[in-house]
């Protein structure tokens, strides 16, 4: 049987030993199996693309003063969900929507939205928000809002990482 502090890992502990008997080997084989498998489950799953994926991360859910948490369960950890959306370039001191197609209602938690701009030509790069840019979204779009000319960024990434209840 794992510790509760090792079921949060995802490391792999060397498994050197099986116990002669067939009950007690299949048993701790069982048990292996599944410890294997959450670790690899636990993993950040690195696909980046302009879909929904699941990101391998986990999220605490909100537990009241009941010990349940707001879908009525007790130890339940929320799947984090990833999209990407290709901005394009940074508009010149202004304001660019670009619609996400994210399903974005009352169960929706922003979790992480970033992006990344890419000046192709001038061979410089930054993440936004920066020091003359902003980034935000509603139900519907990404909002970026520049107060200088970032036009010569043509190439703009942004990755929202959300919670969805379902």
């Amino acid at each position: 049987m794992t510790s509760s502090n090792q079921q949060l890992q995802s490391y792999l502990p060397l498994y050197d030993t099986v116990p002669q008997g067939w009950q007690e080997a299949r048993q701790k084989i069982v048990e292996d199996l599944r410890f294997i498998s959450d670790a690899v489950n636990a993993r950040e799953i690195g696909w980046y693309i302009q879909d929904q994926v699941i990101t391998g991360k986990q999220c605490f859910s909100t537990v009241s003063a009941s010990g349940l948490n707001d879908l009525g369960r007790s130890n339940v950890y929320r799947t984090i969900f990833r999209k990407v959306i290709d901005f394009g370039a940074l508009p010149n001191t202004a304001v660019k929507t670009v619609p996400h197609g994210i399903l974005f209602n009352a169960n929706f938690t922003l979790i992480h939205l970033y992006a990344s701009a890419t000046d192709p030509v001038g061979f410089t790069a930054f993440t936004l928000p920066g020091a003359n840019s902003s980034i935000e979204m509603d139900a519907t779009k990404i909002i970026v809002t520049t107060t200088s000319n970032l036009s010569n960024y043509t190439r703009c990434i942004v990755v929202v990482e959300y919670l969805l209840e379902q």
